[in-house]
């Protein structure tokens, strides 16, 4: 049998595979050793993979670092076996196997992992700020799980849902590394002004600046190329230090309800006594250094969200930004999980909260979690239509592509959506170090002005253009026997939405299927319990594109 699903059903490529699986597992004749192979470039998944809890699955891709001058005939892949990196996961965490009150499970340890990767950005939702990948910050998400986790009645997600007490401890953990990074970077920062004076110190202040795109180099910048190593930006990403949880104080900040939540927090100070009998030297180096940190995280909320929080009105702002952030987590959980919860939610911000600052909201929704408020989403909504999704991700530079009626919408400065296709526009690398990985500063498209706008031009589609502008439908085919003509394979055309609305969710099933003992890894597929082996985590030099780097990482011999 072979499920063909044309670009005018609605949903990512990937996410329509996932939601097919799922329906299969739903069915009587479920295989629980069945074996899958993805063929696809996005990175993601590789998290799709492991949300499937299907053991003997693997991702095929091109090796994009042979591919520029390669004949398609001698074109190298890479294939990724989903088991194997389920086993590096069960070692990475082995240590929980002997502390967790409610019992270990590689299934939902899984899941919490794919989680946290989430809070270092992704299609959906920018990074924490100072958390990136390059940084070794998913060792920072990892080594806070492992102090926190022993310490909770369960994991931080539960099937696709966030659990929101128990992230609410998390993230209140993680956010001493904000104080952490903020503390050690200015350290650097202190050194290279004495050390090399003012010049390298205002050449490390102008990194991850913003600067202006000119429109010839648009498509790169809107869509950025991974195969172009050229794309990889000079200057260096800004310093950030080995991860430590430390007590903290900040009783010199002026935002009376950080004050308020010392406790909650773990924030409180815990100095010994003896450093109590600090000199007044150091007294007032750690209050310059609060301080310091106070105006840091005041600057990145006036600059980059235009949020001035030391007003009731900035509050307010910082609150629903801080409810969006949560809310779209979920929101991706339940993507992977289940199904599109909301076709029309989006996070409407380009830059993320700082991690200490979600934990001081949280706790306004714990007494909602039973209710769901906080994740309040509209399932009753629609995906858009085909030509209306183009406009929404096309730049103009592509309006060629859509019908020569909407094009004037995209291009002409008289349109009433010119300011969501602009000419030229801001980017901001924000930490990151390739141009491709930069924030583009455009406004987010307002659809209900977009579907107004393209309304009254419909009448104007020609007879084929009206036949694309509609959602299709699955297509079956079956091979019983040789047959001549595809038209006689046709043997169903599937709603759009028949697996998403039949996605498994059957909880019983679920947990059935993540407690199963009885599958097996295929012996076609590799697996380290086949062979004796130690393990060690400790840096190791691993080489990424021309960057060479040593990194914490686990070997296995």
């Amino acid at each position: 049998m072979l499920s063909a699903s044309c670009l005018q059903c609605p949903g990512e490529g990937e996410h329509k595979i996932r939601e097919f699986m799922s329906y299969e597992r739903s069915q009587p004749s479920y295989r629980p050793d069945e074996r899958h192979c993805i063929y696809g470039m996005d990175a993601d998944l590789i998290f799709l993979g492991l949300t499937t809890h299907e053991i003997n699955i693997c991702i095929l891709r091109e090796n994009v670092l042979s591919t520029k001058n390669c004949d398609a005939n001698d074109m190298p892949f890479c294939l990724t076996h989903i088991c194997l990196l389920r086993e590096y996961i069960d070692l990475e965490f082995a240590e929980l196997k002997q502390s967790l009150p409610f019992g270990y499970s590689l299934e939902k340890l899984v899941d919490d992992w794919v989680f946290m990767a989430y809070l270092l950005g992704n299609d959906f939702i920018p990074h924490l700020p100072n958390m990136h990948i390059h940084a070794e910050s998913l060792l920072v998400l990892w080594d806070t799980y492992k102090v926190v986790i022993p310490h909770l009645d369960g994991y931080l997600t539960n099937y696709g849902q966030i659990n929101l007490k128990r992230f609410h401890q998390y993230i209140s953990e993680l956010s001493k590394f904000d104080m952490e990074w903020f503390r050690e970077n200015e350290e650097g920062n202190k050194w290279i002004k004495g050390k090399h004076g003012e010049r390298m110190a205002n050449e490390l202040e102008t990194l991850g600046q913003r600067k202006k795109a000119p429109e010839a180099d648009a498509l790169v910048n809107f869509f950025g190329d991974d195969d172009d190593d050229d794309d990889i930006d000079d200057a260096e990403d800004e310093p950030v230090p080995k991860f430590k949880l430390k007590s903290m104080s900040l009783e010199h900040t002026d935002q009376s309800y950080v004050i308020d939540e010392f406790s909650e927090l773990g924030l409180e100070d815990e100095k010994p006594e003896q450093e109590e009998q600090d000199d007044e030297d150091e007294a007032s180096s750690g209050e310059d250094e609060h301080i310091e940190y106070r105006m840091h995280r005041r600057n990145y909320y006036q600059s980059k969200l235009q949020i001035d929080i030391d007003t009731s009105e900035g509050e307010n702002l910082l609150n629903e930004l801080v409810r969006d952030y949560i809310r779209m987590l979920q929101w991706i959980m339940f993507y992977y999980y289940s199904a599109v919860a909301d076709w029309d939610f989006f996070y409407h911000y380009h830059y993320a909260p700082f991690a200490l600052d979600l934990p001081l909201f949280t706790k306004q929704f714990l007494q909602m979690e039973q209710k769901l408020n906080w994740c309040d989403f509209n399932q009753q909504s629609k995906p858009v239509l085909p030509f209306t999704q183009q406009l929404l991700i096309f730049p103009p530079a592509s309006a060629y592509l859509v019908p020569e009626i909407f094009r004037d919408l995209m291009t002409s400065l008289d349109s009433p959506l010119a300011k969501y296709f602009p000419l030229s526009y801001e980017t901001d690398l924000n930490g990151k170090q390739a141009s491709w990985e930069s924030v583009v500063l455009i406004p987010f498209l307002d659809k209900m002005l977009l579907v107004n706008s393209m309304q009254p031009l419909l009448t104007d589609l020609s007879p084929s253009e009206e036949e694309r502008n509609v959602h299709g439908s699955h297509l079956m085919y079956r091979c019983p026997n040789l047959q001549e003509t595809d038209c006689r394979l046709l043997t169903a055309k599937v709603p759009a939405s028949f697996y998403r609305e039949h996605v498994l969710r059957d909880m019983t099933r679920i947990e059935q299927i993540y407690a199963m003992p009885c599958r097996r890894i295929d012996p076609r597929f590799p697996s380290l319990n086949r062979m004796g082996f130690t393990f060690d985590i400790r840096p190791i030099g691993v080489q990424v594109r021309q960057f060479v780097a040593f990194i914490v990482n686990l070997e296995s011999v």
